[in-house]
């Protein structure tokens, strides 16, 4: 009961505007964009498999595994609440995954489709070396366009998103 009510405060507290959301992705960030009909279906899953196994099954958080990263203490976020930690500046840290899991699954969830967030967390995610988005990580690394990508390609891609200044493909 008590987790609830903390929830609702959070909720209570917590302001989201899509506009601003939408402004905040594309601040500062020179990117190409491909839409979903044009990300190889080896790249999505392999993203997917990196990322969020059950992205297509739930609504923005995977309650089992969230409530299992508090206890023991994991960085569990859904692919959901990456796309919103690029995009919301959070200036009160405190309870920021807790804020994260309200927006991608009461606010992201009712305004963009699972495809239409994926296709978002792709353009605008980092690759590591000041490169964001998908088709410049593609030109970069492989000097070809996203659609041209094969497996190991893709799956190094979606690899980076991990951790992108860590397994950089030039290390």
């Amino acid at each position: 009961v008590a987790v609830v009510g903390f929830y609702i405060y959070i909720a209570s507290t917590t302001k989201f505007n899509i506009n601003d959301f939408e402004n905040k992705l594309k601040k500062n960030k020179n990117i190409t964009y491909v839409s979903y009909e044009e990300l190889p279906k080896d790249l999505i899953n392999a993203v997917l498999s990196a990322e969020d196994s059950t992205f297509f099954e739930h609504k923005g958080i995977d309650f089992s595994k969230y409530l299992k990263s508090f206890y023991n203490n994991s960085n569990y976020m859904s692919l959901d609440m990456q796309l919103a930690n690029i995009a919301v500046s959070d200036s009160g840290l405190n309870f920021k995954k807790i804020r994260l899991a309200y927006i991608s699954r009461h606010k992201l969830q009712k305004e963009y489709s699972k495809n239409e967030l994926l296709e978002l967390y792709l353009n605008y995610s980092n690759f590591g070396e000041e490169i964001y988005g998908i088709e410049n990580a593609s030109l970069k690394y492989f000097n070809k366009k996203t659609s041209e990508l094969n497996l190991v390609e893709s799956v190094v891609l979606a690899g980076l998103l991990q951790a992108p200044n860590i397994y950089s493909p030039y290390l």
